[in-house]
């Protein structure tokens, strides 16, 4: 057993001494007359006198009482106390002597009793005074000038207050003590028991005898639970104890043992076992010690929580050390092994002690307890360093080193990279504080910063030189809190002298910054900086030649704070406002000045600031000369001064100008006049801040709205004015509004937001800090608001928040007029505010809705209800009633016949249609809310199925909230009897008791399965429109558990028999089975093949991850082997392709190769007559009778026209593509003559919706029946050069050569818009080249049937390129005519050729000649109106036609 942290020691000490004192006199050269001394009363006081004062200090007054008995052989001290700066804590009662002095003779003070009838300690002392410096020579024992022989020491009774150890304790100690003079010999007993209702016993032995060297040393204590030791050590829930320690030998060989245990001895919570031996080498005597246990439980009361578990369950110390005959020390080495770390220590400590060699390392890992105490993540962490050198010149090195410093956190791992280091190397001397600091480096992935010079008398003075740069401020982007990039230094010296004065000198660059903010376009794309800064031992502050300057801007200035007094200046210069309005997202142009100043003492500081804009273009709007002045006086207790700004806005001056003033507790605006042409607006206002009472007026007249356009931000229109008055009387505060605007227009970016002929406000309001109460009414007559028409609008509130009326009435205009009538009242009382809606009837999108009885909102503190709210919209009917108190939630809702047709009043794209039923209960408490829902929906359908005449979706759903946990159970069947879907799923879902937010725990557990089959014919009805077609079995067995923001997926997708067909392509895919299935967070595709009708094959295979990053939740590979993917009339082609779907499911991309391995393309016999873009205008749209459907509404079921299509709104869906098409050869064109082979490659990239195509593609060989004539392709080139959309490039030369002429048909221009030229090298025109070629004749010199054959010709070649007004009209001039048309041939008759001329504006005459016999016929036409015509013609043969013609173009 123990007393408490050395307080009982202090006493024995205190006694020694006073002995001490006594066996001085004693042992003088007069010890006879030293007995005499002792006789009177006046001798006592002066030995009490002299013994009080050797101890007595600022902390420690020791006290004597009365002495009895002879003096000294045996005497009694009454009472003996010690008392500090608060007063006495300990008391002896009794103190007992009994002496021999004649043993004195002999230099030994032997002490045949020491007894104390009683020793009090009340509490610990206190100290006021800095702890005197240890002497690590001092000896443990004190060093007497005599030998100290107690025979017996005995304290019947000492009491330890509850403050010491947190209960009484009461202990007796008896013992003796042989100690000799000089520090020799020791033999002690000790034996410390307790004497109250807990046992406990502690027994001490220790003999050293310095003749035999040897050394004996037992102590054994023991203790119940909740003794003294448990208590001193403060150890949780004070266990039992148990000490033992046994050593014995000489210091030659000597080997000792302790142990230590808390807890019962079958299971101790807390151990501690060491071993020691002594053992004399050839190099000197070896200690060796091994420690080790649970030592936590023994010392986690006085370590602390913090750092109890950097120990650990199982820490260790193993340590040899050597102390040679010389006094030197090595350590070989010293290892101690805790939770935190693992430390070691090697090398020598000279015998003077003057001079070290030491070296030392420090690790923690991965599972070091530091961790949790880290405010930022780390891995592992190593410092080593080592101490080399007399202690004048020491040579320190240390280096750490932090591995994955912030790892978790992307913002900081990027600034600290693997790797971050501290490095130090310096030279000290430890007598005088001089530090030679070589250097001081901090090393990180983005920065390093480095300090070195010299320090003296440990930081009294200082002269360094610091650095510090950041080669990329990239990495530091997410501790700013937007991207960074650039590069930063800045070095200069640091320096302290003697006196205290601190100056650095620091000069640095910023490299091409960008912050995304204004600094970037002020400082451009290189800035330097430079500051003087220096601090004096008075404190006075200067900073001095601040300059920042950048390619675009300069920062200048200078401050001094001194004698309480500051002065500072700073200029700021922009030379080009350009790049600063790009960075500000507004178009400026101009050059900026801003100076300010501040001066003088700190109780009465003026400030004046100025702002100077020179040809200044903010958004294209000249505002030219603007300044903007600040003024300020008596800052910063009674500030006072003016603003004011001027600048031009359209031409127009606009000017603020203003002054204010704070006195005390009150805050005075007068002469506040804002003017913009004839728009002004004045006022003044006094403000009291301690009741922010105000009295004032402001006034506004705004004739010209349009001229304030800039200044709201949108287009403004018409004129408005207004009147503001406060008043303060009576200590409250009274505010009067009115406003009027007339033609008032506020418009948007797609038009009118509001628009009202007249607006008109009032307002009167009394004690509006306090009670407020009043009367408002707004009145708008004609106008829109949301694209609404409004006839009429009118809103009033009447009364106090106390007790006071609202109503709203709206009446629209147009084909669905808007409708609202809103009355009801609000009253207060006790912090409960209760809105009561006693009427509510409103119309929209053609819906009506009526509240069918009052209504109540209630809302107080952590108490909100609805009370009978009851709506209804046709045979729709709501009802709720919904109530929090306090912690308890209750309600119920009711939901019948709501026609999903009303969500389009939410959003007009919800195009839904069917019908819902619900019942919801909510109870419990807002820490484990309870719920219980139905919800029944029939005939759901979209728009697409409306359109499509699809039967509806019927499902129902099941939800129960309990215990934090959403339970769902659903059925889905699908129309037409195509399956049955089932889904059932259990996921966390908790509220937030403060902000009543409802949420889905990312880490809660999660159970869901979806269960079903589905008949994919289904979707037929909806592939109608396309022409596709579908079918097969899709089977759903999906699970998915784990967490919400973990999921494993489980179970299978399985699709079987499957085929489909696609219209436009021609393609027909069969026998398609594909099977997906779910393994932990992926669905993998285990299978996927299908047929094409030529015996093609498609594959798949990949992994889809749904929780996946956006960039990782597709890795599919598609394949098709000579898959017929093309088959319609006009082309058959096969394909091969080996391409790979990754991303994500809105942003995914496709990539890699797609061979064309042979391709039939089929040109038709008839194309049209010209290649155009035809602009088609459809007359009478929207007057066409559509088709219906049924659907539901609010009033019931009824049928409607289908909804016109609507345009196709953006998809979310964004498919990248990088794919290479390889056709080498085999692209075969045929048909109306063209016989061609192709080949060619494309890179395909951009998106799916637009696709960006670049290659080429040529014609290998090939040629072209063209006019009874055999072209042969002599070049035939399409380039494709990633226009959008999609337009090759065409360069083809067709030749043939007849009659001594050749002709060449060149095509030019683009696929869309291509250019057909007939050409010859001969230069003739394209008539002439067209009738040699043909018969070897001019065209003046062909004969009627060689003319037919001419214009058949042509008109062969106008169908293949186009162009009646090409040859044919060149043909149509040569030979004089107004009309010259070819018709080819029906029903087995040659063709024909027609030419004639109009000989009025209305009446024709015209010419046919057939192929044939009696082919010749007159004809004559007359336009009777626009549309009606009249015709008549007789033939060779007499036969006469008449006929109307009606004409209608759409």
């Amino acid at each position: 057993m123990a007393l408490v942290k050395g307080h009982g020691v202090t006493a024995v000490r205190l006694l020694l001494v006073g002995l001490t004192i006594l066996t001085g006199l004693l042992a003088g050269p007069q010890p006879v007359r030293a007995f005499s001394l002792f006789s009177g009363d006046s001798a006592r006081e002066w030995l009490t006198e002299k013994i009080e004062g050797a101890v007595e200090s600022p902390d420690m007054h020791l006290k004597l009482g009365a002495i009895d008995g002879s003096i000294p052989t045996d005497f009694t001290i009454a009472t003996v106390t010690l008392a500090d700066s608060q007063g006495v804590w300990l008391t002896i009662d009794r103190l007992h002597v009994v002496m021999s002095p004649s043993a004195l003779f002999m230099r030994s003070a032997k002490i045949d009793a020491l007894e104390a009838a009683s020793v009090s300690v009340t509490r610990a002392p206190v100290t006021t005074q800095p702890a005197a410096p240890s002497d690590p020579n001092a000896s443990l024992l004190p060093s007497l000038p005599v030998d100290i022989d107690l025979k017996k020491l005995v304290v019947e009774r000492l009491d330890l207050a509850p403050a010491l150890l947190g209960e009484q304790a009461v202990l007796r100690i008896a013992g003796s003590v042989l100690l000799e003079h000089g520090g020799g010999a020791l033999n002690a007993n000790l034996s410390v028991s307790r004497i109250d209702d807990k046992p406990g016993q502690a027994d001490l032995v220790a003999a050293f005898d310095p003749g035999k060297n040897t050394l004996n040393l037992s102590v054994n204590a023991s203790e119940p639970a909740g003794g003294v030791m448990a208590r001193a050590l403060s150890m949780p829930g004070l266990p039992p104890v148990q000490l033992a320690l046994k050593g014995d030998g000489t210091l030659d060989d000597w080997t000792g043992k302790l142990t230590a245990t808390a807890g019962e001895a079958a299971a101790p919570t807390g151990t501690l076992n060491a071993d020691a031996t002594i053992k004399k080498g050839t190099e000197g005597h070896v200690l060796t010690l091994a420690a080790g246990g649970n030592v936590a439980p023994l010392i986690a009361g006085l370590a602390g929580d913090t750092v109890t578990p950097l120990i650990g369950p199982r820490p260790t110390l193993n340590a040899t050390v050597l102390r040679a005959p010389s006094g030197a020390i090595t350590l070989r080495p010293l290892a101690l092994t805790v939770a935190a770390a693992n430390a070691t220590v090697n090398g020598d400590i000279g015998a003077d002690y003057n001079s070290l060699n030491l070296r030392w390392t420090v690790q923690a890992g991965p599972d070091s307890a530091l961790h949790p105490l880290a405010p930022l993540s780390w891995r592992e962490g190593v410092v080593e360093g080592s101490a080399e050198g007399a202690l004048s010149a020491l040579n320190v090195a240390v280096n750490a080193t932090l591995r994955d410093l912030a790892a978790d956190d992307p913002a900081l791992s990027r600034l600290t990279g693997p790797e971050t280091t501290l490095a130090a190397r310096a030279r000290i001397d430890t007598g005088s504080g001089g530090i030679g600091l070589e250097t001081l480096a901090l090393n990180a992935a983005a920065a390093r910063a480095e300090a070195k010079g010299t320090i003296g008398g440990w930081g009294q003075t200082a002269d360094l030189t610091l650095s510090a740069s950041a080669d990329d401020l990239a990495p530091l982007s997410g501790l700013a809190g937007w991207p960074l990039a650039g590069a930063v230094a800045l070095s200069g010296p640091v320096k302290r002298i003697a006196d205290g004065t601190l100056t650095a000198d620091l000069t640095g660059t910023i490299d091409r910054l960008s912050t995304g903010t204004p600094a970037d376009a002020v400082l451009g794309d290189k800035a330097t900086l430079a500051l003087a800064a220096r601090m004096e031992p008075d404190g006075a502050m200067r900073l001095t030649d601040l300059t920042v300057d950048g390619r675009n801007g300069k920062l200048t200035g200078n401050a001094a704070l001194a004698d309480n007094k500051v002065d500072a200046r700073t200029i700021l210069t922009v030379a080009k406002l350009e790049p600063l309005g790009t960075a500000l997202g507004t178009p400026m142009e101009g050059a900026a000045t801003l100076e300010a100043t501040a001066r003088g003492p700190l109780d009465g500081i003026e400030a004046q600031a100025t702002l100077n804009a020179r040809d200044l273009v903010v958004q294209g709007r000249r505002l030219g000369a603007t300044e903007v002045k600040a003024t300020a006086a008596g800052l910063p207790a009674t500030p006072n001064g003016t603003v004011s700004a001027r600048t031009n806005m359209d031409k127009t001056p606009l000017s603020l100008d203003g002054r204010y003033a704070l006195r005390e507790q009150t805050l005075r605006l007068d002469g506040l006049t804002i003017a913009n042409g004839s728009n002004r607006i004045t006022g003044e206002a006094q403000v009291a801040l301690d009741t922010l009472l105000a009295t004032g007026r402001l006034e506004g007249k705004l004739p010209n709205l349009n001229g304030l356009s800039e200044l709201a931000g949108m287009p403004l229109g018409g004129g408005a004015s207004f009147t503001l008055a406060l008043d303060s009387k009576g200590g409250k505060q009274a505010a009067n509004l009115t406003a009027d605007a007339s033609n008032l227009r506020v418009d948007g970016e797609g038009g009118p937001l509001l628009t009202a002929r007249k607006l008109t406000a009032k307002a009167d309001i009394a004690d509006a800090l306090g009670a407020p109460s009043g009367k408002a009414r707004v009145e708008m007559t004609d106008g829109n608001a949301a694209g609404n028409e409004l006839r009429s609008v009118t809103a009033s509130v009447d009364g106090s928040l106390a007790k006071a009326g609202f109503q709203a009435n709206a009446n629209g205009a147009g084909a669905q007029p808007v409708a609202l009538d809103l009355a009801g009242g609000l009253a207060m009382d006790g912090g409960v505010t209760r809105i009561r809606l006693d009427r509510l009837q409103a119309r929209y999108a053609g819906e009506d809705l009526r509240m069918t009885a009052p209504a109540t909102i209630l809302l107080a503190d952590r108490r909100y209800e609805v009370k009978e709210l009851r709506l209804s919209s046709g045979n729709a009917r709501l009802a709720a009633d919904l109530g929090l108190n306090g912690e308890r939630l209750s309600g119920e809702l009711t939901i019948d016949r709501l026609p999903l047709a009303l969500a389009k009043l939410a959003s007009p794209t919800l195009a839904l249609d069917g019908v819902a039923n619900a019942r919801a209960s909510l109870g419990g408490t807002l820490r484990s809310p309870r719920a219980d829902a139905t919800i029944r929906v029939s005939g759901l359908k979209a728009q697409q199925t409306t359109q499509a005449g699809l039967p509806g979706i019927d499902a129902t759903a099941d939800i129960q909230w309990r215990d934090r946990r959403l339970t769902l159970a659903s059925r889905v069947a699908m129309p037409k009897n195509a399956g049955t879907l089932t889904a059932n799923a259990v996921l966390p879902l908790v509220m937030d008791p403060d902000s009543y937010a409802v949420s889905v725990p990312p880490n809660g557990a999660l159970e869901a399965a979806v269960n079903g089959t589905v008949d994919l014919s289904l979707a037929n009805d909806l592939l109608a429109a396309s022409g596709d077609r579908a079918r097969g079995s899709l089977r759903l067995d999906v699970r998915a558990g784990g967490t919400v923001d973990k999921p494993s997926l489980g179970g299978s997708v399985v699709l079987t028999n499957g085929r489909y067909e696609n219209r436009a392509s021609g393609a027909v895919i069969t026998n398609i089975e594909a099977r997906l299935v779910g393994d932990g967070d992926v669905f993998t595709v285990q299978s996927f093949r299908g047929r094409t009708r030529n015996g093609g094959v498609l594959t798949a295979s990949g992994v889809i991850r749904p929780g996946a990053a956006a960039d990782q939740q597709l890795d599919i590979r598609l394949q098709a082997d000579n898959a017929r993917l093309l088959e319609i009339d006009l082309v058959t082609a096969e394909i091969g392709a080996n391409l790979t779907l990754t991303g994500g499911f809105t942003n995914a991309r496709l990539a890699g190769p797609v061979d064309i391995r042979r391709a039939e393309i089929q040109v038709p016999d008839r194309m049209p007559a010209n290649v155009v873009d035809l602009k088609v205008t459809e007359v009478g749209k929207g007057r066409r009778a559509r088709g219906t459907t049924q659907v539901s509404t609010a009033g019931g079921t009824r049928r409607v026209p289908v909804p016109e299509e609507a345009p196709p709104a953006a998809s979310p869906f964004v498919l990248a593509l990088d794919m290479t098409v390889n056709a080498p050869n085999q692209i075969f064109v045929r048909g109306r003559g063209l016989n061609a082979e192709l080949g060619g490659n494309l890179r395909v990239g951009g998106t799916a919706a637009a696709p960006e195509v670049t290659g080429r593609f040529t014609i290998l060989k090939g040629n072209l029946d063209l006019l009874a004539k055999n072209f042969e392709f002599k070049r035939g080139i399409f380039d494709f050069d990633g226009t959008q959309p999609i337009d090759p490039r065409l360069d083809l030369l067709a030749e043939a050569t007849a009659n001594g002429i050749t002709a060449d048909v060149v095509v030019s221009g683009t696929a869309r818009q291509p250019k057909i030229e007939l050409t010859s090298p001969q230069g003739l025109p394209q008539d002439e080249v067209l009738a040699g070629v043909l018969f070897g004749k001019s065209v003046g010199d062909l004969s009627a049937a060689e003319a037919v054959q001419l214009a058949q010709s042509a008109a062969s070649l106008a169908g293949i390129g186009g162009g009646g007004g090409g040859i044919l009209d060149k043909v149509r001039r040569g030979l004089g005519v107004d009309r010259l048309d070819f018709t080819q041939g029906e029903n087995g008759k040659g063709g024909a050729v027609q030419a004639g001329r109009y000989v009025s504006d209305r009446v024709y005459v015209g010419v046919e000649q057939g192929i044939g016999a009696n082919q010749s016929r007159a004809k004559v036409e007359v336009d009777i109106t626009k549309n009606l015509k009249g015709t008549a013609s007789v033939g060779a043969n007499s036969e006469t036609k008449f006929g109307v013609i009606y004409e209608k173009d759409y």
